[in-house]
């Protein structure tokens, strides 16, 4: 009997099946998608994602709300907390509009990791949706950290406190 291997999405974002994207629509059918501010200022969110093969990332992209100001940053890291890789930080730019950040190509095996975003201010918007409740993220396995832009070398990975869920993710070819 074969192995069957399934290569990862071109783009893994925030509600694609390797994140948190099954739990979203099965177990918590949410409102409407919204331009909000980011939470806390410097705050990272981490979003577990695990992919069965090796990905060459390429661009993050992250979808930006009706208002820019600031600068994100975007990575990936691994189960341990450890950055394989990051845009550093990136001026906002676009609004409501789909931003891409190109990044020197990097390859990460199979395994688990952790989509992450922290944003420098709380003025610049991004799309985002909420979550029924505080404590719903958690158990899709999101965190948090605290005084974390630009994205740290080392996450230091804390409850997620909030019900805040921002469109973002990481590709695998350049889009345009």
């Amino acid at each position: 009997m074969r192995n069957i291997v399934i290569p990862p999405n071109v783009v893994i974002s925030t509600f694609s099946a390797e994140c948190v994207g099954t739990h979203f629509y099965t177990e918590y059918a949410q409102g409407s998608v919204a331009s909000a501010i980011w939470p806390v200022a410097a705050q990272a969110l981490f979003l577990p994602f695990t992919i069965y093969t090796s990905m060459t990332i390429v661009q993050f992209s992250c979808v930006n709300g009706l208002a820019v100001a600031g600068n994100f940053d975007i990575g990936v890291y691994d189960i341990n907390g450890r950055l394989k890789i990051a845009t550093g930080a990136t001026a906002q730019v676009g609004a409501d509009n789909l931003q891409w950040t190109p990044v020197a190509a990097t390859t990460i095996g199979s395994g688990k990791y952790y989509l992450a975003m922290s944003c420098s201010g709380i003025v610049g918007q991004y799309y985002r949706v909420t979550a029924a409740a505080n404590g719903v993220t958690s158990t899709w396995g999101m965190a948090q950290m605290a005084a974390a832009h630009p994205l740290p070398a080392i996450a230091t990975l804390a409850t997620i406190t909030g019900n805040y869920v921002p469109f973002f993710g990481v590709n695998n070819r350049v889009m345009v």
